[in-house]
């Protein structure tokens, strides 16, 4: 899979957005938990997959900066949504080695 920045405009972003195979994900940091919410505006397998490939790279890129990352639970949040609404999926991780 392809995986590119993608900006919103001139607007300073609240999110991040990336784009997916010309697919855009929505991605922003939980406050409650270590974990990250993805909104996809496609079916949820396909949203399932884009995710654990962006939580692969995540994982990767923690390890080269001195934490490894590990997802402990990757999640489809909105099974039951309108077809016009995103398909949001949560990823959850933790830091290896810490308590």
């Amino acid at each position: 899979m392809k995986i590119e920045f993608d900006f919103l405009g001139n607007t300073i972003p609240t999110q991040l957005c990336l784009k997916v195979d010309d697919t855009k994900v929505f991605c922003k940091r939980l406050t409650e938990s270590f974990g990250y919410e993805f909104e996809i505006f496609h079916c949820d397998e396909y949203a399932l997959q884009i995710v654990k490939e962006i939580v692969s790279v995540m994982e990767s890129q923690s390890y080269d900066h001195g934490s490894e990352w590990q997802h402990t639970n990757i999640e489809i949040i909105s099974k039951d949504r309108e077809v016009y609404e995103p398909c949001v999926v949560r990823a959850y991780f933790r830091i290896k080695d810490s308590y």
